[in-house]
């Protein structure tokens, strides 16, 4: 008898990546092909995530209930913790392991974080109010939601950013960037105090670093308006007076385009030497000492000076 379409990933997958021409049916003439499950193209891509948020994979949608709880402040039953690690080890047991932390970046983060926007009146949070709520959001946010998901998610092994990284990226993206131009007003305000804990957010924020990052690039802003000097990716934050080390590169590039820099050595004398090397010149060549002094001329009056060393040596 043939298995419910939905009792096997494997079955998902070969119904996927079948080619378009047979329009999804079953062809009796060809084997099912031996395509991987999950290869990695853009199509694969957007099936398997669609497959991640329809509920398919029972642990893993028991994972994400559980994630989603902890944004909203619920806490853990006893156990459930336990529980979660192995549900998290199963699924990564699974044809979906790869597919893990792309899903949570790009589905399940913005499903959380909305819940933490959600907290914020946008009409009634201005001025320094809005830095104190957000500075409030972020207290439990790093001291309660960001732990428990380190906790849940430790046997996931990412190559490229951890649980946490993507987790911390993501906060600052939805809270404090999607904010960036009033957060930037507030900050340049001194008659605005700004307290510990969102000076704090703003720290460790700066510590998740993205190559070429236009936020990170915008959010090392926001930190030199309250810490300065401060060494950023490509700048030396100092108040008004800013080292951008692009624009210094480009610089040094054009001086060294134009060729090796020009020197010029001057020999300079003491007065007794200045005198005695002129009397000395006079006696030999019968002429006045010019100040100036070419390459030539001064070969000529170091073969004087060795001269008259060994004619004193001779007598």
């Amino acid at each position: 008898m043939r298995r419910n379409s939905g009792s096997s990933f494997s079955d998902l997958s070969i119904n996927l990546f079948r080619s378009p021409k047979h329009g999804g049916g079953h062809n009796p003439g060809r084997r099912n092909s031996a395509m991987p499950i999950l290869q990695q193209s853009e199509f694969a891509t957007t099936k398997t995530q669609q497959l991640l948020g329809l509920g398919f994979n029972h642990e893993w949608d028991s994972v994400q209930r559980a994630v989603v709880s902890v944004f909203k402040g619920e806490t853990l039953r006893q156990g459930q913790l336990e529980e979660q690690i192995s549900l998290i080890r199963v699924v990564l047991d699974s044809d979906i392991r790869q597919f893990i932390c792309e899903y949570y970046r790009k589905n399940l983060l913005k499903k959380c974080m909305a819940i933490l926007v959600g907290r914020i009146d946008e009409s009634l949070t201005k001025g320094d109010a809005l830095l104190d709520t957000i500075a409030d959001i972020w207290v439990k946010f790093y001291t309660e939601v960001l732990p428990t998901l380190q906790a849940i998610f430790i046997p996931v092994r990412s190559p490229g950013l951890s649980i946490k990284q993507l987790t911390l990226l993501a906060f600052r993206d939805h809270m404090v960037l999607a904010r960036y131009e009033a957060i930037k007003g507030l900050l340049e305000d001194s008659t605005i105090e700004i307290v510990d804990d969102f000076k704090h957010m703003l720290l460790v924020l700066q510590g998740v670093r993205e190559p070429n990052s236009e936020g990170h690039f915008q959010l090392e802003t926001l930190v030199s308006k309250i810490f300065y000097p401060y060494l950023g990716t490509n700048k030396v934050y100092a108040g008004k007076l800013n080292y951008d080390f692009r624009t210094q590169e480009k610089e040094n590039n054009n001086v060294q385009a134009k060729g090796p820099p020009y020197i010029k050595l001057s020999t300079h004398y003491s007065t007794t030497d200045s005198t005695s090397l002129r009397a000395r010149r006079a006696k030999s060549h019968g002429s006045t000492f010019s100040s100036s002094l070419s390459a030539s001329n001064l070969e000529t009056l170091m073969e004087d000076r060795k001269r008259n060393s060994d004619d004193s040596l001779l007598k």
